[in-house]
């Protein structure tokens, strides 16, 4: 009776259903508290001149570290506001140092004190080169400070420094090419899918599964007003950014979610690791 029951329930329904009970990702603000979150980052940096800007920083990262539920499991943060100071203030002392060090060189070499475009050039490209390093760090430091509740494992970004900067270095890249506006939210999509599947919290590795024409939609939907307001509804635009972001950011180990159709590159990759790992191996006769 019960299997005659059971084989009459639609295969799309049982779908729905499995898929209902599945845990979900999702950032608990509303709109009103998500425009003042991103406001006040925005607000406090202009308003100061960059001075309160690490402490904005650190503000507007713990409230959404702290706001953020990653299928199921609350998120807590443990960094502090005087790591953001010391991030921020040596990186602009090192850009500093080489500035300084550059005009020198320059001095002693031709004698001259004006300078040219092409040590113009040079200065902006030091200052790029220090803003990404800046970012890395930002990035590294909210990373490992962010834990689920109850629990204090080892939380990271799995890349090295070097992989950092050559990520850093091709975002600023794009970043300036997505003043085209066009090109904005596929980039924005690029960055988000590469960096969250290199991340882990406690220990466990996450997973993106968000896509492309999701912030495609929100960008698009919200350009015109953000625009005809001179910017006062860009944290409306960002906040819509926040929560697509972690509504597709998951754990790997949770099933019910995959990450996008990988790139002919990326089958690539995978299948060259693969036979690595297959020709380690020790063979059977090997094997005592």
């Amino acid at each position: 009776m019960d299997e005659t029951v059971n084989e009459s329930i639609p295969e799309s329904i049982v779908a729905v259903e499995a898929n209902e009970k599945k845990p979900t990702s999702q950032l608990i603000l509303d709109a009103k508290k998500g425009f003042w979150l991103v406001g006040r980052l925005l607000l406090l940096s202009f308003l100061s001149f960059g001075i309160l800007f690490p402490l904005a920083y650190y503000q507007y990262t713990c409230d959404l570290v702290e706001n953020t539920v990653l299928d199921g499991r609350k998120l807590r943060f443990t960094g502090q506001a005087k790591t953001v100071y010391q991030i921020v203030c040596t990186g602009l002392l090192s850009i500093a140092l080489l500035w300084g060090l550059e005009y020198l060189l320059k001095l002693v070499i031709t004698g001259e004190t004006e300078l040219k475009y092409l040590h113009k050039v040079i200065g902006l490209l030091t200052s790029l080169f220090g803003t990404v390093f800046i970012k890395i760090r930002l990035i590294r430091w909210r990373q490992s400070n962010t834990h689920f509740e109850g629990e204090a494992g080892e939380s990271r970004l799995r890349m090295d420094l070097l992989r950092c900067a050559e990520v850093g270095v091709v975002g600023w890249a794009l970043g300036l090419l997505s003043a085209l506006v066009v090109a904005a939210p596929f980039f924005y999509y690029l960055k988000r899918d590469y960096m969250v599947n290199r991340m882990e919290i406690d220990g466990e590795p996450m997973l993106f599964s968000g896509r492309l024409k999701e912030p495609v939609n929100i960008f698009y939907q919200y350009l015109i007003p953000v625009l005809l307001t001179a910017g006062i509804l860009l944290p409306r635009l960002w906040f819509k950014l926040l929560q697509w972001d972690a509504a597709s950011t998951h754990l790997a180990s949770t099933p019910g979610y995959s990450r996008r159709k990988q790139t002919p590159l990326e089958k690539l990759i995978a299948s060259q690791q693969h036979k690595n790992s297959e020709a380690e191996r020790p063979a059977p006769s090997q094997i005592k």
